[in-house]
């Protein structure tokens, strides 16, 4: 799809993919001509809680607030992101938060608490998520276990 919203086209749209569109005002226009033609949409930048309600009103997928870019311009990044949750329940829209833009643990920990099922990570936090001295020690206690 093109900026004025005419169809491009393609080969039937692989329903896996969704489609990065900058929250803008014209970002949203072609977010919601890309929903209402079922092509998965997905707004991004996002750097305050009002934006929420534009992508629900667009219809998106998914809205992507980027957490470490508003602590870098000093705003509260983690209320912003809970209210943008606490918003998007209330509405019992379809559109998700879909985070982005942490780069600890501990951070992916407070997201899953406050009900966000959808998340981009660093390869280094999705390694992380396996690493367990205890689990390592047991699953190497078990080998030796079986192994008898």
């Amino acid at each position: 799809m093109n900026r004025s919203g005419k169809r491009y086209t393609t080969a039937p749209w692989d329903r896996k993919s969704v489609i990065k569109v900058v929250s803008t005002g014209v970002g949203a226009t072609v977010c919601a001509k890309l929903e209402q033609q079922g092509v998965p949409a997905l707004l991004t930048a996002v750097h305050d809680a009002k934006q929420v309600i534009t992508a629900m009103a667009a219809g998106a997928t998914y809205v992507t607030p980027y957490l470490s870019e508003m602590y870098r311009a000093g705003r509260d990044g983690w209320e912003q992101v809970v209210t943008m949750q606490r918003i998007l329940r209330a509405s019992e829209t379809k559109t998700r938060l879909l985070m982005s833009g942490f780069h600890d643990i501990a951070t992916l920990i407070m997201v899953a608490e406050e009900g966000v099922s959808f998340v981009t990570m660093t390869p280094d936090i999705a390694d992380a998520l396996f690493t367990q001295e205890q689990t390592e020690a047991m699953g190497s206690y078990f080998g030796r276990v079986s192994a008898e």
